[in-house]
């Protein structure tokens, strides 16, 4: 993909915009997955941190529905939510 028209790998500037779109779409789905690996990496200290990490995956979850086609079972975030608001 980064080969234009057969010439040697090239990271840009990006002269050949037919490679441009699919690149970027490709890194937008592996973005998400990277957000998700790097959550895993935060400790729940707090009850603000558990909330922005299941806000994340709420999101993620949403994204993968709207970009990807499959549905979002929302009912374990619904039960976490329930979890956090009950640490109040």
């Amino acid at each position: 993909m980064l080969a234009p028209k057969g010439l040697e790998h090239h990271c840009g500037p990006f002269f050949d915009l037919y490679t441009l779109k699919p690149l970027i779409e490709e890194l937008v789905k592996l973005s998400i997955q990277a957000g998700t690996n790097y959550n895993l990496l935060i400790e729940n200290e707090t009850k603000e941190i558990m909330a922005a990490k299941v806000y994340f995956l709420e999101a993620g979850g949403e994204w993968f529905e709207r970009y990807y086609g499959r549905p979002f079972d929302r009912t374990e975030i619904e039960e976490i939510k329930a979890l956090l608001a009950q640490l109040e």
